[in-house]
């Protein structure tokens, strides 16, 4: 039960990121939907409702597994929906999964270069600095992909992460990407 609870939130959270972004090379949108949003997310806390993809949602409320395989789908049929790699990147960090996050938030800011502002994606790899096995990857992302826009959450990094490796990785990231 509490698996379902968990899953539900998190789903809620995640569509409420990827709400706002309209698909950068599709023709049509589906129809959308309306949700009342209750995110642990940076970015949506205040924002009461928001329009929504009515698949990406149905995959999110799946939760784990059955979220990535659904959306894995909806990505081989809308290839050009930054939104769909987006939502895996999302639901890939809450799994646990460091190489498939960060794959996917490099695929959602090349398809869409708004996605590079967005406060999770970037808590998100940030947060991936202190991966043992992918943080360069992480970092790679965060200063070829993502660039200036991840300057402030990096500087944070580096004056406050508890980890003291964390903090390091952040002031060499953040002085190569500083405006």
């Amino acid at each position: 039960m509490i698996g379902g609870a968990v899953a539900a939130v998190l789903a809620i959270g995640v569509v409420a990121a990827i709400a706002t972004r309209a698909p950068s090379r599709s023709a049509a949108p589906p129809p959308a939907e309306e949700v009342e949003i209750l995110d642990d997310g940076p970015e949506v806390d205040d924002a009461p409702s928001l329009v929504l993809d009515p698949d990406i949602t149905a995959a999110l409320r799946q939760g784990g597994e059955a979220a990535v395989a659904r959306l894995r789908d909806l990505r081989k049929q809308r290839p050009d929906d930054a939104r769909i790699p987006y939502a895996l990147g999302r639901v890939y960090h809450r799994l646990g999964w460091p190489k498939p996050t960060i794959d996917a938030y490099r695929d959602a800011v090349r398809l869409d270069a708004t996605f590079r502002d967005d406060p999770a994606l970037i808590h998100d790899l940030v947060a991936l600095l202190a991966s043992r096995s992918s943080w360069q990857r992480a970092a790679s992302v965060l200063e070829h992909d993502v660039g200036d826009a991840a300057a402030p959450a990096l500087a944070d990094a580096a004056a406050h992460h508890r980890d003291g490796t964390v903090r390091a990785r952040a002031a060499r990231l953040r002085d190569r990407v500083a405006p």
